[in-house]
Formats: C-alpha cells, structure tokens, sequence
C-alpha cells in the first residue's frame, strides 16, 4: 500500500471516511508497484470476531444486512444481499447451523450446494456468511473491516459437479472439499426420510410430556 495521498495534513476520521464513501474503496500505489498474479475467489466466508457494543450505527446497520449482527440463531432466514443493478437479485436462502449463521448469495451454484455451504460448515461461537466477491460487497465490507475476519473460499477440487453436492465440506480455512468418502447412500436418506415422517412414531418432546404427566398423575390399577 502506498501512501493514501500527498496533502500538509493528516484527515481526521471523518473526513477519511467521507473520501472513501466517495468512490468505495480507493487506492494509491507507488509508480512501480505491480500487484502479485493472482486469480480472484468468487466468495468469500465473513466471520464477525469482534463485539457491536460502542460502534457507531452505521456499522451496525451494514452488520444487519449482512446478519452479522445477532448472536441469537435465526432459522429459515431469506438473505438478499447483493440486489445492484448490474448483477440481479441474489435468489438464494440461508439456513442454521449449530454454532452459527451462514447464508449463501451466489446464484451460479446450485441451491443444494448452498445449503451445504449452510449446513456442513460449523463455527463455533462467531455468527459467519457466505458472499460473493462484487463491488457492491466489497464496499461494504470495507466500512466494517475492523469487525470481520474475511477469508477467500477456495475449491481445490475444483467446483463440484453434478452428483457431488451430497459428499462436500467447507473448513474453516475457507477450503471447499469435495470427497467421494463423505457421500451418503441414497437408501440411508430414503429410510430417514421414511422414519422422520412416520405419523406412529412419537417424538421426544411429546414422549416427554405424556411420560412426565403420567408421572404426575400415575392411575392406581389395583
């Protein structure tokens, strides 16, 4: 990075910020300065690492857009994030898993790739989100980068293909790994989907309560 600009003074924040929200993201380099080859990642993985408590509003505004901004778990959460006009609305949905929030706007990808991007990447603690790597994004990204840990999402396998999408994994160094061991037989998913949606079976919360009112209530068959 070289210098921000030439001028006899130092801009306060204020005046920094204004410049930037100007032209987004903006830089400088020196007259040789050549950027490394490099091929560009088209998400990437945004983990919230610090607290909201004493920002401004506005970091928390773009925080909520990108629902960066709870630690309470959402379910069934809709993320449209990118709506410019040159790229379309990001037709996608985002899903929760245990520890943390992921949603995914890339509408290349499949939406069952999605929801593994969802599902299968867990963190622990640190609401987390999947977003394509725009300007739009970017910009915002920009403004908050104090409060997030960006990491680019590679695929060293390649993008999965068709049939791929049941044996994928994403780390936590941003790795999307696509591995023939972690696919799941097709009988396996039929029969749970075949026990889940039995109408006989009991669930656990019900058995609960029908056991603890039996409990509390026992009925004398002497």
């Amino acid at each position: 990075m070289g210098p921000m600009a030439e001028c006899a003074y130092a801009p306060s924040t204020t005046e920094l910020s204004k410049i930037l929200s100007r032209s987004s993201i903006r830089t400088m380099p020196f007259p040789d300065h050549k950027d490394p080859p490099h091929e560009p990642p088209k998400l990437f993985l945004v983990k919230r690492i610090k607290h909201v408590k004493g920002n401004p509003y506005w970091d928390k505004n773009i925080l909520k857009t990108f629902g960066l901004y709870s630690w309470k778990l959402r379910a069934n959460k809709l993320s449209l994030i990118s709506r410019g006009a040159t790229t379309g609305p990001c037709e996608c949905s985002g899903t929760i898993v245990k520890s943390g929030q992921i949603n995914c706007q890339l509408p290349e990808l499949k939406l069952l790739l999605l929801f593994k991007l969802a599902t299968l990447f867990q963190i622990q603690g640190h609401p987390s989100v999947v977003v394509k790597n725009i300007p739009e994004v970017n910009a915002r990204l920009w403004k908050i980068k104090h409060l997030v840990e960006i990491t680019p999402i590679t695929f060293p396998q390649g993008p999965p293909q068709e049939g791929d999408y049941g044996g994928t994994f994403l780390k936590e160094n941003g790795e999307f790994v696509v591995s023939p061991r972690l696919q799941v037989d097709s009988a396996r998913i039929e029969e749970t989907a075949k026990f889940i949606g039995d109408e006989s079976k009991m669930d656990g919360p019900t058995l609960k309560k029908q056991l603890r009112l039996r409990w509390l209530n026992p009925v004398n068959l002497d």
